[in-house]
């Protein structure tokens, strides 16, 4: 409680830092760290916005909003970032797995296990 209320001063201090929103979406649960996450991906520039399309689609699939987990996902995907289709692959995998499409979800998770390597998935 305490590390959210100066978390929340500092947000109000600097409304538009994106590293609030951030912060709030991970110690937050359900729906607040839903709205933290999106109002993190809206402050966000465009090179720094694969961390919130992750977080999203990744509160999104733990919710059950399955329709938006893959939508971020699919816009997570679209980068260059080797990490990012990882994710990309494994929410969407996860999500066809959800809907008992267990071929569709075979596809995704082999495209994440066939990613590039990475700093972050070789370590």
């Amino acid at each position: 409680p305490a590390a959210h209320a100066l978390l929340l001063d500092c947000h109000q201090l600097e409304p538009r830092n994106p590293e609030w929103c951030e912060r709030l979406s991970r110690i937050c649960e359900g729906g607040d760290a839903i709205a933290w996450a999106e109002k993190w991906l809206e402050r966000s520039e465009r090179k720094h916005r694969g961390q919130a399309l992750e977080t999203l689609a990744y509160l999104h699939l733990k919710a059950g909003n399955l329709q938006k987990a893959n939508g971020y996902a699919f816009r997570l995907g679209l980068g260059r970032d080797c990490d990012d289709k990882h994710h990309s692959e494994t929410v969407r995998g996860l999500v066809a797995l959800r809907q008992n499409k267990v071929y569709r979800a075979g596809k995704h998770l082999r495209r994440a296990a066939e990613v590039g390597s990475t700093p972050v998935l070789s370590s």
